[in-house]
């Protein structure tokens, strides 16, 4: 018994009893007098072989998705397909989630780093791209002085609108008679040649139409109230002929309408006027919104009154998101030399 008790304590196994030695070194200290019990004892609560990192990468990953998900949150919230971001950046956190905690295990070809860059890539374009569907630029007002350089570019440019069945032209105005602000006027003017139905309400007497007219850019398919610019009326009268680039409203009701007595027709003018702090990122915008459609404003009426008199009109922002496009025209803009 003595005998295997020497092997195991020569050999460090075991310790029994207090162990006397002389050394002059740590190199020649014996085994015996190391602190710890056994050879290759690992530290308390540290398993052998495990990562000594706070995190793993994928905990990492989820941390990091988890603060982007929010950045792109609010840059979402200017876009009409934020849901979808939102949608798509719940979705990776999840599949984060559910394979950091080993509850899900996919035989995928994609690491989880290269998801994670696509989803960041992908939202970045989807946002980007579909920013057309926010409310028209909104600018800081600029000075006269300011104003000067884009008067010189800008002001009396008159351009062409051309489509299937239609004409008409764009007058740009840029208004320094406030000093502390510079406006950008943009004048639309159009006549049209087409079939629509008479969709009367049900007050009016003899044939009338009730349409409005959206206008967007060519890439835009989301529809918002902002892309609501106002009735197209009747035409009587003078369907050859156009206003000048800058008329107002008054000037095309006497050229094309005929007065109070409403009759069928074919012919549709509209005109709408812009007004808003200039830049050259709305001006340019004026020239991108080349798709013109027409829709159908009867079911968006809303009538108000006092019990003795009543008016209605058609309410354009509703109609210019849930309204029937009845007609629609890729519009040509050119500039008039």
């Amino acid at each position: 018994m003595n005998k295997i008790l020497e092997i195991l304590k020569k050999y460090n196994v075991i310790r029994v009893g207090a162990v006397a030695a002389k050394y002059k070194n740590a190199r020649e200290r014996p085994m015996a007098l190391q602190d710890d019990m056994f050879i290759g004892k690992p530290e308390p609560g540290v398993k052998k072989g495990a990562p000594t990192a706070k995190f793993s990468p994928i905990k990492k990953l989820a941390i990091i998705s988890l603060v982007l998900f929010f950045v792109f949150f609010i840059l979402a919230m200017t876009s009409w397909l934020s849901w979808l971001v939102i949608l798509i950046w719940i979705a990776l956190m999840i599949y984060l989630w559910l394979t950091w905690t080993g509850k899900l295990v996919l035989k995928i070809s994609i690491s989880a780093v290269a998801l994670l860059v696509v989803v960041v890539v992908f939202s970045f374009l989807l946002i980007i791209f579909t920013q057309t569907s926010s409310p028209k630029t909104a600018t800081k007002p600029l000075t006269a002085a300011e104003c000067k350089p884009y008067v010189d570019k800008y002001d009396g440019k008159i351009f062409n609108i051309s489509s299937d069945g239609l004409q008409g032209t764009i007058g740009i105005k840029v208004d320094t008679s406030n000093p502390a602000a510079c406006k950008l006027h943009g004048y639309y003017n159009v006549i049209l040649s087409y079939n629509l139905p008479q969709n009367p309400y049900t007050r009016d007497i003899g044939p009338s139409y009730h349409y409005i007219v959206m206008l967007r850019g060519s890439g835009q398919n989301a529809r918002t109230k902002y892309d609501g610019f106002g009735t197209l009326s009747p035409a009587y009268k003078n369907f050859t002929s156009m206003p000048d680039p800058f008329s107002g409203g008054q000037t095309r009701s006497n050229l094309y309408s005929q007065g109070s007595t409403a009759t069928e027709t074919r012919y549709f003018y509209w005109g709408y006027e812009i007004d808003i702090n200039f830049s050259d990122a709305r001006y340019q915008e004026i020239l991108n919104d080349t798709k013109l459609d027409i829709v159908n404003g009867t079911p968006f009426i809303v009538e108000k009154g006092d019990g003795t008199s009543y008016s209605y009109s058609v309410d354009d922002d509703t109609a210019a998101v849930s309204g029937d496009i009845v007609k629609s025209y890729n519009l040509t803009i050119t500039e008039r030399q």
